[in-house]
């Protein structure tokens, strides 16, 4: 899948497109595909390192989305 990421904090020019595995969703979950994202003042703060951030790099910008199951 193609994802807008980043792996260290700081401005803009962190941000890289990327080609990463497609995710396998687990028990109970489903799979998602984006046909849109957004991308907000989140997105920014995370990326700038002041909004808590789970899991390790790469991260994934765009926490609003909207597709089909």
């Amino acid at each position: 899948m193609k994802v807008l990421g980043f792996s260290r904090f700081g401005d803009a020019d962190v941000l890289q497109y990327q080609d990463l595995p497609n995710p396998v969703p687990g028990p109970d979950q489903c799979l998602v595909a984006l046909e849109a994202i957004g991308l907000n003042f989140a997105d920014v703060y995370r990326r700038q390192g002041r909004y808590h951030l789970a899991g390790s790099p790469p991260w994934i910008a765009g926490y609003e989305g909207a597709g089909v199951e």
